[in-house]
Protein backbone atom coordinates (compact mmCIF):
# COMPACT_ATOMS: atom_id res chain seq x y z
CA UNK A 1 0.00 0.00 0.00
CA UNK A 2 1.38 3.37 -0.96
CA UNK A 3 1.38 6.21 1.69
CA UNK A 4 -1.67 8.24 1.14
CA UNK A 5 -1.28 12.12 0.56
CA UNK A 6 -1.80 13.91 3.28
CA UNK A 7 -5.84 15.02 3.72
CA UNK A 8 -7.65 17.04 6.83
CA UNK A 9 -11.01 15.50 7.09
CA UNK A 10 -12.56 18.80 7.92
CA UNK A 11 -12.14 20.05 4.60
CA UNK A 12 -13.07 17.22 2.17
CA UNK A 13 -16.37 19.03 0.82
CA UNK A 14 -13.65 21.79 -0.17
CA UNK A 15 -11.84 19.24 -2.07
CA UNK A 16 -14.14 17.44 -4.01
CA UNK A 17 -15.54 21.32 -5.44
CA UNK A 18 -11.63 22.18 -6.30
CA UNK A 19 -11.13 18.82 -8.50
CA UNK A 20 -14.31 20.23 -10.35
CA UNK A 21 -13.12 23.51 -10.86
CA UNK A 22 -9.58 22.21 -11.94
CA UNK A 23 -8.48 22.40 -15.75
CA UNK A 24 -8.06 19.60 -17.86
CA UNK A 25 -4.84 18.71 -16.36
CA UNK A 26 -6.49 16.41 -13.77
CA UNK A 27 -9.79 16.13 -16.15
CA UNK A 28 -11.78 17.87 -14.22
CA UNK A 29 -12.81 20.55 -16.31
CA UNK A 30 -13.28 18.28 -19.22
CA UNK A 31 -14.60 15.29 -17.21
CA UNK A 32 -17.72 18.47 -15.94
CA UNK A 33 -18.26 19.81 -19.03
CA UNK A 34 -19.48 16.65 -20.49
CA UNK A 35 -21.72 15.64 -17.26
CA UNK A 36 -19.84 12.93 -16.75
CA UNK A 37 -19.04 13.36 -12.34
CA UNK A 38 -18.50 10.01 -11.91
CA UNK A 39 -15.29 10.21 -14.03
CA UNK A 40 -14.61 13.40 -11.90
CA UNK A 41 -14.94 11.80 -8.23
CA UNK A 42 -12.56 8.73 -9.76
CA UNK A 43 -9.98 11.26 -10.48
CA UNK A 44 -10.98 13.06 -7.14
CA UNK A 45 -10.23 9.64 -5.34
CA UNK A 46 -6.78 9.41 -7.14
CA UNK A 47 -5.36 12.93 -6.32
CA UNK A 48 -6.62 12.87 -2.35
CA UNK A 49 -5.74 9.26 -1.93
CA UNK A 50 -8.96 8.87 0.19
CA UNK A 51 -10.96 5.69 -1.30
CA UNK A 52 -15.05 5.60 -0.43
CA UNK A 53 -16.46 3.53 -2.94
CA UNK A 54 -18.01 6.86 -4.87
CA UNK A 55 -20.11 4.76 -7.65
CA UNK A 56 -21.70 2.64 -5.36
CA UNK A 57 -22.96 5.64 -2.66
CA UNK A 58 -24.00 7.83 -5.37
CA UNK A 59 -25.78 4.87 -7.72
CA UNK A 60 -28.79 5.39 -6.26
CA UNK A 61 -29.18 9.47 -5.74
CA UNK A 62 -26.77 10.20 -8.42
CA UNK A 63 -27.68 8.87 -11.78
CA UNK A 64 -30.26 11.36 -13.12
CA UNK A 65 -27.98 14.48 -12.01
CA UNK A 66 -24.64 12.51 -13.41
CA UNK A 67 -26.70 12.36 -16.88
CA UNK A 68 -27.44 16.37 -16.96
CA UNK A 69 -23.87 16.85 -15.75
CA UNK A 70 -25.31 18.21 -12.77
CA UNK A 71 -22.09 18.68 -10.30
CA UNK A 72 -24.04 20.94 -7.86
CA UNK A 73 -26.36 17.90 -7.34
CA UNK A 74 -23.71 15.58 -7.06
CA UNK A 75 -21.86 17.66 -4.79
CA UNK A 76 -25.16 17.48 -2.35
CA UNK A 77 -25.58 14.14 -2.98
CA UNK A 78 -22.25 13.21 -1.78
CA UNK A 79 -22.66 15.79 1.31
CA UNK A 80 -25.66 14.01 2.73
CA UNK A 81 -23.65 11.10 2.03
CA UNK A 82 -20.68 11.51 4.04
CA UNK A 83 -22.59 13.55 6.83
CA UNK A 84 -20.86 14.53 9.84
CA UNK A 85 -21.64 13.31 13.12
CA UNK A 86 -21.78 15.56 16.49
CA UNK A 87 -20.59 14.14 19.36
CA UNK A 88 -24.48 14.51 21.40
CA UNK A 89 -25.38 12.31 18.21
CA UNK A 90 -22.28 9.96 18.76
CA UNK A 91 -23.21 9.83 22.36
CA UNK A 92 -26.91 9.01 21.76
CA UNK A 93 -26.00 6.11 18.83
CA UNK A 94 -23.54 5.07 21.32
CA UNK A 95 -26.45 4.14 24.21
CA UNK A 96 -28.25 2.26 21.49
CA UNK A 97 -25.27 0.36 20.45
CA UNK A 98 -24.73 -0.78 24.26
CA UNK A 99 -27.93 -1.77 24.22
CA UNK A 100 -27.40 -3.64 20.71
CA UNK A 101 -24.04 -5.40 22.21
CA UNK A 102 -25.62 -6.39 25.46
CA UNK A 103 -28.97 -8.05 23.74
CA UNK A 104 -26.25 -9.81 21.42
CA UNK A 105 -24.06 -11.40 24.24
CA UNK A 106 -27.00 -12.57 26.35
CA UNK A 107 -29.00 -13.66 23.26
CA UNK A 108 -32.64 -13.86 22.66
CA UNK A 109 -34.29 -10.38 20.59
CA UNK A 110 -32.39 -8.04 19.96
CA UNK A 111 -32.22 -4.33 21.19
CA UNK A 112 -31.10 -1.19 20.35
CA UNK A 113 -29.24 -0.74 17.24
CA UNK A 114 -25.33 -2.12 16.11
CA UNK A 115 -23.41 1.56 15.45
CA UNK A 116 -21.38 1.29 11.98
CA UNK A 117 -20.37 4.20 10.57
CA UNK A 118 -19.71 4.39 7.07
CA UNK A 119 -17.83 6.98 5.00
CA UNK A 120 -18.40 9.90 7.80
CA UNK A 121 -16.82 12.55 9.22
CA UNK A 122 -16.06 12.28 12.63
CA UNK A 123 -14.15 15.87 14.51
CA UNK A 124 -13.85 17.55 17.15
CA UNK A 125 -15.02 15.10 19.80
CA UNK A 126 -14.06 13.84 23.43
CA UNK A 127 -14.36 10.57 25.34
CA UNK A 128 -13.26 9.29 28.41
CA UNK A 129 -13.56 6.02 30.23
CA UNK A 130 -16.19 5.06 26.69
CA UNK A 131 -17.12 1.89 25.27
CA UNK A 132 -16.78 1.47 21.84
CA UNK A 133 -16.69 -2.34 21.65
CA UNK A 134 -17.54 -3.66 18.21
CA UNK A 135 -18.07 -0.32 16.71
CA UNK A 136 -17.60 0.07 13.48
CA UNK A 137 -15.84 3.05 11.54
CA UNK A 138 -15.15 2.23 7.93
CA UNK A 139 -13.67 4.34 5.39
CA UNK A 140 -14.11 7.41 8.09
CA UNK A 141 -12.26 10.56 9.01
CA UNK A 142 -11.33 11.38 12.25
CA UNK A 143 -10.15 14.55 13.10
CA UNK A 144 -9.18 16.77 16.35
CA UNK A 145 -10.67 14.17 18.74
CA UNK A 146 -9.31 12.33 21.96
CA UNK A 147 -10.09 9.52 23.54
CA UNK A 148 -8.83 8.52 27.18
CA UNK A 149 -9.10 5.01 28.93
CA UNK A 150 -11.44 3.94 26.32
CA UNK A 151 -12.35 0.49 25.56
CA UNK A 152 -12.26 -0.24 20.91
CA UNK A 153 -12.20 -4.06 21.81
CA UNK A 154 -13.41 -5.19 18.37
CA UNK A 155 -13.82 -2.29 16.68
CA UNK A 156 -13.06 -2.18 12.59
CA UNK A 157 -10.90 1.23 11.50
CA UNK A 158 -10.57 -0.27 8.13
CA UNK A 159 -9.61 2.49 5.41
CA UNK A 160 -10.11 4.95 8.00
CA UNK A 161 -8.25 8.77 8.05
CA UNK A 162 -7.25 9.88 11.30
CA UNK A 163 -6.02 13.80 12.15
CA UNK A 164 -4.81 14.79 15.01
CA UNK A 165 -6.18 12.36 17.12
CA UNK A 166 -5.44 11.31 20.74
CA UNK A 167 -5.97 7.53 21.91
CA UNK A 168 -4.35 8.00 25.41
CA UNK A 169 -4.73 4.02 27.28
CA UNK A 170 -7.19 2.76 25.36
CA UNK A 171 -7.76 -0.22 24.35
CA UNK A 172 -8.02 -1.81 21.05
CA UNK A 173 -7.58 -5.96 21.51
CA UNK A 174 -8.46 -7.46 18.09
CA UNK A 175 -9.33 -4.43 16.34
CA UNK A 176 -9.38 -4.10 12.55
CA UNK A 177 -7.18 -1.13 11.02
CA UNK A 178 -6.39 -2.61 7.48
CA UNK A 179 -5.49 -0.28 5.32
CA UNK A 180 -6.27 3.07 7.64
CA UNK A 181 -3.89 6.03 7.24
CA UNK A 182 -3.15 6.85 11.50
CA UNK A 183 -0.11 9.15 10.37
CA UNK A 184 0.64 11.35 13.43
CA UNK A 185 -1.75 9.69 15.80
CA UNK A 186 -1.33 9.53 19.29
CA UNK A 187 -1.91 5.79 20.55
CA UNK A 188 0.87 5.80 23.71
CA UNK A 189 0.02 3.38 26.62
CA UNK A 190 -2.96 1.70 24.80
CA UNK A 191 -2.75 -2.23 23.95
CA UNK A 192 -3.58 -2.97 20.42
CA UNK A 193 -3.13 -7.41 21.65
CA UNK A 194 -4.21 -9.43 18.42
CA UNK A 195 -4.80 -6.33 16.44
CA UNK A 196 -5.14 -6.56 12.64
CA UNK A 197 -3.01 -3.65 11.57
CA UNK A 198 -1.92 -4.85 7.86
CA UNK A 199 -1.24 -2.14 5.31
CA UNK A 200 -1.68 0.62 7.70
CA UNK A 201 0.52 4.11 8.11
CA UNK A 202 1.37 4.63 11.36
CA UNK A 203 4.46 7.06 10.67
CA UNK A 204 5.29 9.83 12.89
CA UNK A 205 2.51 8.10 14.81
CA UNK A 206 3.19 7.66 18.90
CA UNK A 207 2.78 4.32 19.95
CA UNK A 208 5.27 4.59 23.03
CA UNK A 209 4.58 2.13 25.68
CA UNK A 210 1.92 0.22 23.29
CA UNK A 211 1.65 -3.13 23.41
CA UNK A 212 1.58 -4.99 20.50
CA UNK A 213 1.79 -8.68 21.42
CA UNK A 214 0.49 -11.02 18.91
CA UNK A 215 -0.61 -8.27 16.44
CA UNK A 216 -0.68 -8.39 12.65
CA UNK A 217 1.55 -5.63 11.01
CA UNK A 218 1.71 -6.85 7.33
CA UNK A 219 2.79 -4.09 5.16
CA UNK A 220 2.42 -1.45 7.93
CA UNK A 221 4.40 1.58 7.76
CA UNK A 222 6.23 2.00 10.85
CA UNK A 223 8.43 4.99 9.65
CA UNK A 224 9.69 8.05 12.27
CA UNK A 225 6.95 6.74 14.46
CA UNK A 226 7.69 6.48 18.11
CA UNK A 227 8.29 2.69 19.11
CA UNK A 228 9.87 3.43 22.57
CA UNK A 229 8.60 0.80 25.27
CA UNK A 230 6.45 -1.17 22.20
CA UNK A 231 5.82 -5.03 23.73
CA UNK A 232 6.17 -7.34 20.67
CA UNK A 233 5.17 -10.72 22.03
CA UNK A 234 4.24 -12.91 19.08
CA UNK A 235 3.42 -10.31 16.46
CA UNK A 236 3.55 -10.73 12.85
CA UNK A 237 5.98 -8.19 11.22
CA UNK A 238 6.37 -9.16 7.23
CA UNK A 239 7.16 -6.30 4.64
CA UNK A 240 6.63 -3.55 7.99
CA UNK A 241 8.23 -0.39 6.87
CA UNK A 242 10.69 0.68 9.82
CA UNK A 243 13.21 2.52 8.92
CA UNK A 244 13.39 5.29 11.73
CA UNK A 245 16.71 8.12 12.84
CA UNK A 246 16.00 6.68 16.28
CA UNK A 247 16.62 3.50 18.41
CA UNK A 248 14.51 2.58 20.92
CA UNK A 249 14.32 0.27 24.50
CA UNK A 250 11.94 -2.58 23.69
CA UNK A 251 9.30 -4.58 26.21
CA UNK A 252 8.72 -8.42 25.63
CA UNK A 253 9.94 -9.45 21.81
CA UNK A 254 9.55 -13.53 22.37
CA UNK A 255 8.32 -15.27 19.77
CA UNK A 256 7.52 -12.20 17.52
CA UNK A 257 7.93 -12.95 13.75
CA UNK A 258 10.00 -11.11 11.59
CA UNK A 259 10.70 -11.35 7.85
CA UNK A 260 11.52 -9.03 4.67
CA UNK A 261 11.73 -6.19 6.88
CA UNK A 262 11.80 -2.95 4.83
CA UNK A 263 14.34 -0.41 6.30
CA UNK A 264 14.63 1.72 3.44
CA UNK A 265 13.69 5.59 4.37
CA UNK A 266 11.58 5.86 1.17
CA UNK A 267 9.72 2.92 1.85
CA UNK A 268 10.61 1.41 -1.36
CA UNK A 269 11.64 -1.80 -0.61
CA UNK A 270 14.75 -0.98 -1.66
CA UNK A 271 16.46 -2.49 1.03
CA UNK A 272 14.60 -5.37 2.40
CA UNK A 273 16.15 -7.42 5.84
CA UNK A 274 15.40 -9.89 8.09
CA UNK A 275 15.20 -10.32 11.85
CA UNK A 276 18.58 -8.21 11.30
CA UNK A 277 16.65 -5.28 10.15
CA UNK A 278 14.67 -4.74 13.50
CA UNK A 279 17.46 -5.14 15.72
CA UNK A 280 18.67 -2.22 13.82
CA UNK A 281 15.99 -0.36 16.11
CA UNK A 282 17.11 -1.39 19.38
CA UNK A 283 19.34 0.86 21.67
CA UNK A 284 22.16 -0.75 22.68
Amino acid sequence: MSVRAPVACGPLLAHLRELLRLSTTIGGRAYEDQGKVFAVLSDYDQAIGFNPTYNQALNNCAGLQMSRGNTVGVIADWTVITQAITQPELQARLELHDAWRASVLRGGALLGKELALLDTIVEDISFSNRSFADVKFVRCCLSRSRFENCDFTGALFIESVFRECVFVDCEFHKADFRDADCAEADFSNSRLTRSDLSGAVFNGANLANCDLSWAWLIRTDLRGANLEGIRWEGARLSGTKVYNRRRFRFGAMSRMSVKNIDVSEAGDASEIRQEDGFQMLVQM
